[in-house]
């Protein structure tokens, strides 16, 4: 019982840290994206449905 309770903890803390690698992995991008002007948002959002 002990163990599985370590390795819940264990397991959220991993989880945790993907998140944060997800996140700061997007951070910039999304950065660049905020001080885009409008038509380049809109040229942006285009080109980005093209990979999706």
């Amino acid at each position: 019982m002990k163990d599985l309770i370590w390795f819940w903890k264990a397991s959220k803390v991993y989880t945790k840290y993907n998140y944060m690698k997800l996140f700061f992995k997007w951070w910039r991008p999304l950065r660049k994206f905020m001080k885009l002007s409008k038509d380049d948002r809109i040229q942006f959002k285009k080109n980005s449905m093209k990979f999706l």
